[in-house]
């Protein structure tokens, strides 16, 4: 990591840091152009500096364009930048609309046109109706429900409403059943039919179930791993502890500006090792690092990697470096 760090280039890490500031300031611009709820383009991979120009394109297509447009407003609609050209490019349910950056600006022109006010209402309405069903799902279960990766927003949305109509029909014959004692620090994950048939517990204490699941197979998930779910949770709020006070002691002595996850799949006892290795170092090392890491932000990425520079300039360190 020595050796990294003595070779870094810190022009480049200014750089970065600006591209990362254009491509904030192009998305910016666009929004409020076309009046979207968001931009996202991270699934990507690409640099900032070409998300900015890629994102500058469809600035341009709104002043080139605007007149043909069948919707002043697209809110609350939101942009995915994204090569997959499986699924709906416009996502009614989601509130999503997906654009390919290997496509032209016509093309691009061509999916936005689809979008008319009566689809902008539409949006909203499901969204309604799903923010309505979901209140008395989780006073149903007690505890707040999320989707998940793997469910699709149709099957989440008719999930939802299912189970509402479920519990409404239990409350109407005075069928409510008690609820299960669990840690409201956790949650419900829905997840697709096809990938799950039966509850799971995730590692973070919350509860994986079906969308084809009912409610009484969910109290049923939740009564078979209510216990575990609270030592998993004790035990993640112990490690994560742990791990912010490392963070802490990584700022003060090294100077850093900051210290966090590059993914979700980095654990909280990975990131602690990870960083107790630069605090074992001895004196005479910490001095050098501190010289190259004062200022700088630090982000913990996963094993297999090498030490290297972040899309927004930070100093990227796999788990595994030493």
């Amino acid at each position: 990591m020595i050796y990294f760090l003595k070779n870094i280039d810190f022009d480049h890490i200014k750089q970065r840091k600006l591209d990362r500031i254009n491509a904030i300031a192009a998305v910016l611009v666009a929004r409020r152009a076309w009046q979207f709820m968001a931009i996202d383009g991270t699934g990507l991979g690409w640099s900032s500096a070409s998300l900015a120009i890629c994102i500058s394109r469809l600035t341009n297509l709104h002043e080139e364009h605007q007149s043909k447009l069948r919707t002043k407003s697209f809110y609350p609609f939101r942009i995915m930048l994204t090569s997959d050209e499986f699924q709906r490019k416009v996502d009614l349910f989601g509130g999503i609309i997906r654009l390919n950056p290997a496509a032209t600006m016509l093309q691009w022109l061509g999916t936005l046109l689809t979008v008319t006010d009566e689809s902008v209402r539409m949006l909203k309405k499901n969204q309604i109706s799903l923010k309505k069903n979901l209140s008395q799902v989780e006073n149903a279960l007690g505890l707040r429900v999320v989707k998940g990766h793997t469910c699709g927003p149709v099957e989440y949305h008719r999930c939802i409403e299912k189970l509402a109509l479920e519990s409404q029909q239990n409350n109407s014959h005075g069928e409510g059943t008690s609820l299960v004692a669990v840690s409201k620090e956790t949650s419900i994950v829905i997840e697709s039919e096809q990938a799950y048939r039966r509850g799971k517990l995730r590692r973070d204490g919350s509860f994986e179930v079906g969308a084809g699941m009912d409610l009484q197979m969910i109290r049923k998930t939740l009564g078979d791993f209510a216990i575990r779910s609270h030592e998993y949770i004790r035990i993640e709020s112990e490690k994560r502890a742990r791990c912010e006070e490392i963070v802490d002691q990584i700022m003060y002595e090294f100077g850093v500006q900051r210290v966090n996850k590059v993914s979700s799949m980095v654990t909280s006892d990975q990131m602690s090792d990870c960083l107790s290795m630069l605090l074992d170092k001895d004196e005479a090392e910490k001095e050098v690092m501190k010289q190259y890491l004062a200022g700088q932000s630090i982000g913990i990425a996963g094993r297999g990697q090498l030490c290297h520079l972040g899309d927004d300039g930070s100093i990227i360190i796999p788990t595994n470096c030493s």
